[in-house]
Protein backbone atom coordinates (compact mmCIF):
# COMPACT_ATOMS: atom_id res chain seq x y z
CA UNK A 1 0.00 0.00 0.00
CA UNK A 2 0.73 3.33 -0.82
CA UNK A 3 -0.36 5.36 1.64
CA UNK A 4 -1.33 2.98 5.20
CA UNK A 5 2.41 1.22 5.04
CA UNK A 6 2.73 -1.71 7.33
CA UNK A 7 4.39 0.91 9.22
CA UNK A 8 1.76 2.84 9.66
CA UNK A 9 -0.78 0.35 10.82
CA UNK A 10 1.63 -0.70 13.16
CA UNK A 11 2.29 2.31 14.96
CA UNK A 12 5.99 3.25 13.77
CA UNK A 13 5.13 6.77 13.06
CA UNK A 14 5.52 10.26 14.79
CA UNK A 15 2.20 11.95 16.19
CA UNK A 16 1.20 13.71 13.05
CA UNK A 17 2.17 11.28 10.45
CA UNK A 18 -1.46 9.60 11.00
CA UNK A 19 -2.70 12.21 9.72
CA UNK A 20 -0.62 13.31 7.04
CA UNK A 21 -0.82 9.97 5.65
CA UNK A 22 -5.06 10.10 5.66
CA UNK A 23 -4.81 13.78 4.25
CA UNK A 24 -2.44 12.57 1.27
CA UNK A 25 -4.56 9.89 0.61
CA UNK A 26 -7.48 11.72 0.32
CA UNK A 27 -6.00 14.39 -2.10
CA UNK A 28 -5.13 11.69 -4.12
CA UNK A 29 -8.74 10.23 -3.91
CA UNK A 30 -10.50 13.73 -5.25
CA UNK A 31 -7.89 13.46 -8.04
CA UNK A 32 -9.30 9.83 -8.91
CA UNK A 33 -12.49 9.31 -7.92
CA UNK A 34 -14.10 10.78 -11.07
CA UNK A 35 -12.62 8.40 -13.11
CA UNK A 36 -14.78 5.25 -10.98
CA UNK A 37 -16.30 3.01 -13.48
CA UNK A 38 -20.18 2.57 -12.03
CA UNK A 39 -18.69 -0.98 -10.46
CA UNK A 40 -15.87 0.82 -8.78
CA UNK A 41 -18.40 3.55 -7.05
CA UNK A 42 -20.81 0.86 -5.76
CA UNK A 43 -17.78 -1.12 -4.54
CA UNK A 44 -15.76 2.35 -2.98
CA UNK A 45 -19.88 2.73 -1.10
CA UNK A 46 -18.76 0.10 1.36
CA UNK A 47 -16.44 0.56 3.97
CA UNK A 48 -14.16 -2.53 3.84
CA UNK A 49 -11.93 -1.75 6.59
CA UNK A 50 -11.88 -4.37 9.53
CA UNK A 51 -13.83 -6.59 7.33
CA UNK A 52 -13.52 -10.16 7.29
CA UNK A 53 -12.09 -12.80 4.79
CA UNK A 54 -15.28 -15.39 5.30
CA UNK A 55 -14.11 -18.07 2.27
CA UNK A 56 -12.45 -17.98 -1.24
CA UNK A 57 -12.78 -20.50 -3.97
CA UNK A 58 -11.64 -20.18 -7.10
CA UNK A 59 -13.26 -21.12 -10.98
CA UNK A 60 -10.19 -22.46 -13.26
CA UNK A 61 -11.38 -22.51 -16.68
CA UNK A 62 -12.84 -19.00 -16.12
CA UNK A 63 -10.35 -17.52 -14.14
CA UNK A 64 -12.38 -15.94 -11.73
CA UNK A 65 -11.38 -15.53 -8.53
CA UNK A 66 -14.52 -15.73 -5.18
CA UNK A 67 -14.17 -13.55 -2.19
CA UNK A 68 -16.90 -13.31 0.61
CA UNK A 69 -16.19 -10.71 3.38
CA UNK A 70 -18.27 -9.63 6.05
CA UNK A 71 -18.10 -6.49 6.69
CA UNK A 72 -19.69 -3.43 9.03
CA UNK A 73 -19.45 -2.96 12.52
CA UNK A 74 -21.75 -2.98 15.77
CA UNK A 75 -22.82 0.87 14.83
CA UNK A 76 -24.37 -0.04 11.41
CA UNK A 77 -24.59 -3.70 11.36
CA UNK A 78 -23.16 -6.15 9.60
CA UNK A 79 -23.38 -7.67 5.96
CA UNK A 80 -22.26 -10.09 3.63
CA UNK A 81 -20.31 -8.71 0.71
CA UNK A 82 -20.04 -11.35 -2.17
CA UNK A 83 -16.98 -10.27 -4.74
CA UNK A 84 -16.45 -11.96 -8.61
CA UNK A 85 -12.78 -11.09 -9.85
CA UNK A 86 -12.55 -12.00 -13.51
CA UNK A 87 -9.47 -12.90 -15.24
CA UNK A 88 -8.00 -12.95 -11.27
CA UNK A 89 -3.79 -13.61 -11.80
CA UNK A 90 -2.63 -15.28 -8.88
CA UNK A 91 -0.12 -17.82 -8.23
CA UNK A 92 -0.83 -21.00 -7.36
CA UNK A 93 0.63 -20.75 -3.50
CA UNK A 94 -1.19 -17.45 -3.18
CA UNK A 95 -3.92 -18.67 -3.86
CA UNK A 96 -3.25 -21.73 -1.82
CA UNK A 97 -2.79 -19.31 1.30
CA UNK A 98 -5.77 -17.05 1.18
CA UNK A 99 -8.02 -20.42 0.41
CA UNK A 100 -6.01 -22.37 3.73
CA UNK A 101 -6.39 -18.86 5.59
CA UNK A 102 -10.05 -18.22 4.84
CA UNK A 103 -10.88 -21.81 6.15
CA UNK A 104 -8.59 -21.57 9.51
CA UNK A 105 -7.28 -18.28 10.28
CA UNK A 106 -8.99 -15.06 10.59
CA UNK A 107 -8.45 -12.86 7.48
CA UNK A 108 -9.17 -9.57 8.79
CA UNK A 109 -8.85 -5.97 6.12
CA UNK A 110 -7.09 -3.52 8.00
CA UNK A 111 -6.98 -0.56 5.97
CA UNK A 112 -8.73 -0.11 2.18
CA UNK A 113 -7.18 1.92 0.08
CA UNK A 114 -8.03 2.90 -3.65
CA UNK A 115 -5.12 3.31 -6.65
CA UNK A 116 -5.09 2.70 -10.52
CA UNK A 117 -2.56 0.87 -12.19
CA UNK A 118 -1.56 1.56 -16.17
CA UNK A 119 -0.37 -1.52 -17.85
CA UNK A 120 1.01 -0.94 -20.58
CA UNK A 121 1.19 -3.93 -23.45
CA UNK A 122 4.32 -2.14 -25.50
CA UNK A 123 6.58 -2.08 -22.44
CA UNK A 124 10.67 -2.32 -24.27
CA UNK A 125 12.30 -5.07 -22.84
CA UNK A 126 15.64 -4.49 -21.90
Amino acid sequence: MKFFTKEWLSGERDDEEPYAADSKYQAHLNTIRDSFSTVLKTLYSYRLHDGLVKTVNRRIPENELFVTLVIGDLQVGYQRLDLTYRNAKLTQSDLEMLVRASRTEKIEILEDEWDFCQISKNLPID
